[in-house]
């Protein structure tokens, strides 16, 4: 995680620590105290109390949705890890999943305010109070060209880290632009070998389109609990053309330089389940070959029971002079039901010698789940 990143880790507090009574003090409050008490000694209370203005002039922000106001705070550092629009989009992100702002106000404990006069870092504790939830965490401010900025905010206090959330936002942006790869780039490793090549991935989701339709809005739907600098859980909705909205968890984690990735996509975030689709293409892939014991292999446990290697030859050998061409699957009679499901397909055959097409067979495929994966359990084949 990079150093002073929002939802990042917090840069180590002065080593003198003072805890004041009335930690979240206003503007006003504070003019008022110049104006009483006067001299060296207001002045220095004012001084005292300026780091922890500046973090409830920054909460008060956050609460009327001021977010231009909210980022012009950010430090130097801070500012250039994102864009004011980037900010903007994160913070309207969480008003919509986990409800607007409705209080920000101190924390409480030894803990809640940490300065040492004269020093030019200091922690706030704080407490975000939204329409859905309560988040707690630390505000660090630092002394910047003469005034104090906001350097870095805990994970807890936003209810997700802000670069987790510019991951996420760039692989629902690519997704809605089926620019496939750059989604994949936003996979962690260990994810990318789960799903296989670039290549395999595109072709996935580009299959994942053809049933349920492109994607058309991708976005944050609730934060999840005990997120940390490293290790980010939310809730997102992924609306489809044809299948409309459909929610589930997406993980993402964050390496020692602050890069986060995609670490597992919830299969009900996606849609439809399209594996048994995959069984069906590589089940048709081995049959155009001539590969008939690894077709047979796809088959299910009731289906080798019922079938022996030699009757499956023989039932999907083609007629003599011609050969299987590949098959077109009918995405429109797809339908899963729990651990079953089912496919139409065109199986396109032709002449052996010179490849012209002679003529096609319908083909209905019906697959069930097993413990190593989709299987076919059935096939009818109609004139």
């Amino acid at each position: 995680m990079m150093q002073g990143q929002p939802g990042g880790t917090s840069v180590a507090t002065a080593p003198k620590k003072r805890s004041l009574k009335a930690l979240w003090i206003s503007l006003a409050a504070v003019g008022a105290l110049v104006v009483v008490g006067g001299g060296a000694g207001a002045f220095a209370l004012v001084s005292y109390a300026a780091p922890g203005v500046a973090a409830a002039t920054f909460c008060q922000n956050l609460q009327t949705q001021k977010y231009d106001a909210a980022y012009a705070q950010l430090s130097a550092k801070l500012a250039g890890q994102l864009t004011s629009a980037q900010f903007s989009l994160g913070n309207q992100q969480f008003d919509a999943a986990e409800g607007k702002v409705t209080a920000c106000g101190q924390a409480s404990g030894s803990d809640a305010y940490s300065y040492s006069f004269g020093a030019s870092k200091a922690t706030v504790g704080a407490v975000i109070t939204r329409e859905k939830g309560i988040f707690q965490g630390h505000v660090q401010v630092v002394s910047e060209n003469g005034s104090w900025k906001i350097d870095a905010i805990d994970t807890s206090l936003l209810g997700a880290n802000m670069g987790a959330l510019l991951t996420l936002n760039g692989f629902c942006d690519a997704m809605k632009a089926q620019k496939y790869d750059a989604a994949y780039t936003l996979l962690g490793s260990a994810f990318q070998i789960q799903v296989g090549s670039a290549a395999n991935f595109q072709l996935v989701a580009a299959v994942q389109d053809q049933v349920d339709g492109k994607v058309t809005a991708c976005a944050l739907s609730a934060v999840g609990s005990g997120n940390t600098d490293t290790s980010t859980s939310v809730t997102v909705s992924i609306t489809r053309a044809t299948k409309g909205a459909s929610t589930g968890k997406v993980t993402l984690a964050a390496d020692s330089a602050g890069k986060w990735t995609i670490t597992s996509i919830d299969p009900s975030a996606q849609g439809t389940d399209i594996a048994p689709l995959i069984t069906g293409a590589t089940f048709c892939g081995y049959l155009t070959l001539g590969l008939y014991p690894q077709a047979y292999a796809l088959g299910s446990a009731d289906f080798k029971s019922a079938v022996t290697l030699v009757q499956f030859k023989a039932a999907f050998a083609a007629p003599p002079g011609l050969k299987i061409a590949g098959c077109v699957p009918d995405f429109s009679t797809y339908k899963v039901t729990g651990d079953t499901a089912t496919l139409d397909s065109q199986m396109n055959l032709a002449v052996a010698t010179t490849g012209a097409s002679a003529g096609s067979v319908k083909l209905t495929t019906q697959f069930v789940k097993e413990s190593d994966g989709w299987k076919v359990q059935f096939v009818n084949i109609h004139s």
